[in-house]
């Protein structure tokens, strides 16, 4: 009898071990590229921020466009861009739809991830983001972004 109870217990922890393992789930192809930003924007020697901005695949997952989203908080800027995976790159050197401000056009130039590229204000090493953006609602003034992908570390920006 205590056999049984021992190959019964033996068993019953093997289905419960099984049934704990779970199925990975894929990345995206942009992983690399995506995240959540604290930004600093700066023109005409003014500055702006830190404010979040998002970047994350699109429906195509095919690693060759980004979405670049400001949730509103800076100018209403939500648009689909060109981007180099092998270089950590996106912009494009036309304008593009703006998803989050129309009618008006956006230019996304020199944007660019640098892993491990800064650190954020406690400290820590963070991965770097850049790039060029200007809106044509306001021609002419080119503004400067540059931040950190935020950490989820101290249980605010970073």
């Amino acid at each position: 009898m205590k056999k049984f109870i021992k190959y019964t217990l033996m068993l019953l922890v093997a289905v419960f071990a099984a049934s704990c393992s779970k199925d990975e789930i894929p990345m995206t192809s942009t992983v690399d590229l995506a995240g959540e930003w604290m930004v600093t924007v700066e023109a005409d020697g003014e500055a702006w921020g830190p404010c979040m901005f998002i970047t994350y695949n699109t429906n195509k997952n095919d690693g060759q466009e980004i979405w670049l989203d400001d949730l509103g908080n800076f100018w209403g800027a939500k648009v689909k861009l060109p981007c180099n995976l092998g270089s950590l790159t996106f912009g494009s050197d036309t304008p593009v739809d703006n998803v989050g401000y129309d009618p008006i056009t956006v230019k996304v130039t020199e944007g660019k991830v640098t892993f491990g590229g800064t650190k954020t204000p406690s400290g820590a090493v963070a991965d770097a983001i850049e790039f060029k953006i200007e809106y044509s609602d306001d021609p002419g003034t080119v503004y400067v972004a540059h931040g950190y992908r935020r950490t989820g570390l101290q249980g605010g920006a970073e």
